[in-house]
């Protein structure tokens, strides 16, 4: 029956019912997010690098050196490197707190997702240069200007698939610069005399640029690739923990891990006579590593990288992990609140949902419906205008639905 009586109680069922649904539907909406951001990890697919270039840079001049790896020069971590590097890191003496955030971020990353990047010392191209900007570069170093020397590397990663492109960067970039400031005598006296010297005395000299190689690097998906910051302050804190102690013989951690020191030069060919080609050759043989991954190649031929690379999810539920779980929150909001002003906003429909008796009304509806199925469509016409009548006039449809008793 349509109409219920004023002051009946309705039956706990019901009234419970309605209520623990939406309960446990304001429930769902609030752990939603969460829940699936918690398993969506799983599904996750890893994300490595299949190329990376890299060009070291003296000034904003032409590169020095040059050089691609890719292939059998980027090698995965394995099972036994990620298990030494927690390793280490347990064993370093360092704030709980510090070796709490280096363990959370390795927690993010499987042995996949870590890959070594080998580049072989020797630059790809014959080093040229200028007489106007050898001279440029020449009166930089005797002056007190800081001369940059800029390792600059660009990522390249294949996407997965053509719907989840949005979600990820091809190609990102970064690099790490550092100044041949004044102070820095030895570095400048030894530019100078490879920029001016002969050919047999400039290939015999050699330099070092200190923390010149990021050896740990967070390549995300889309972003700019980071510094490990966690690894960071491990570093940080253990030189006020040697200070402290006072001690040359503690060497602790990664204290000499995560910078590599570059030693360059310039060499030549011996075979061919009277050649004037040169290129420069890098090493990072002199540092003194305390972890070194068997995924990197030995030997002062190459330079070593550790990529961390973050997974990406895949292109059935990007559009739900695109926007992180602040925007999942967001969107729900937004759609939870658009869908209770809808239903709880009667103030437009109560005249017509709160009739106080529809017998009059429903046996209007019924007569339309029998004169229209006997084709009598003027009279279906008239019935239909006293239908529109009553609901344009508030008054007249509230007349119209008096209980018989009144």
């Amino acid at each position: 029956k349509y109409r219920t009586d004023r002051g009946v109680t309705r039956p706990k069922l019901t009234k419970y019912g309605v209520g623990g649904s939406l309960l446990a539907l304001l429930i769902l909406l609030i752990w939603f997010p969460l829940l699936f951001f918690s398993f969506s990890s799983s599904f996750y697919q890893p994300n490595p690098s299949n190329e990376v270039n890299v060009e070291i840079k003296l000034g904003p001049y032409l590169p020095i050196y040059q050089m691609t790896a890719q292939d059998i020069d980027l090698v995965p971590f394995t099972s036994a490197d990620l298990k030494a590097l927690r390793d280490r890191i347990d064993s370093l003496n360092i704030e709980t707190a510090t070796k709490d955030s280096a363990y959370g971020f390795l927690r993010d990353f499987n042995r996949d997702d870590i890959q070594c990047v080998n580049l072989f010392a020797t630059s790809v191209d014959l080093w040229e240069i200028s007489q106007p900007v050898r001279d440029t570069v020449v009166n930089n170093l005797r002056s007190n200007v800081t001369v940059p020397v800029r390792f600059s590397y660009t990522i390249r990663r294949s996407p997965l698939d053509q719907d989840n492109s949005g979600d990820q960067a091809t190609i990102v970039t970064g690099e790490n610069t550092v100044g041949i400031t004044a102070n820095d005598k030895s570095i400048r006296n030894a530019l100078i005399e490879i920029l001016n010297g002969a050919m047999d005395s400039r290939t015999t000299i050699n330099f070092t640029i200190v923390n010149l190689l990021p050896r740990f690097l967070h390549v995300k998906p889309k972003a700019k690739p980071e510094e490990i910051f966690a690894f960071k302050n491990s570093n940080f804190i253990l030189k006020n923990f040697i200070d402290y102690l006072k001690s040359t013989f503690c060497i602790l951690g990664f204290l000499n891990d995560y910078y590599a020191n570059i030693t360059m030069g310039l060499n030549s060919t011996k075979t061919v006579p009277n050649s004037t080609d040169v290129w420069w050759e890098m090493s990072e043989y002199g540092n003194k590593y305390s972890y070194t991954p068997s995924c990197a190649f030995s030997g002062q031929n190459y330079l070593s990288m550790i990529f961390f690379n973050d997974k990406v999810s895949p292109a059935n539920i990007s559009f739900l992990t695109r926007y992180g779980i602040i925007g999942l929150y967001t969107t729900f909001v937004v759609v939870v609140a658009r869908l209770f002003r809808t239903i709880l906003q009667t103030s437009r429909t109560i005249m017509f949902n709160e009739l106080p008796n529809v017998e009059r009304l429903w046996h209007l509806l019924r007569d339309i419906y029998l004169v229209r199925e006997n084709n009598m469509l003027p009279f279906e016409e008239e019935l239909f205008a006293k239908l529109v009548f009553l609901y344009r006039s508030p008054e007249t449809l509230i007349r119209f639905t008096k209980p018989k008793s009144e």
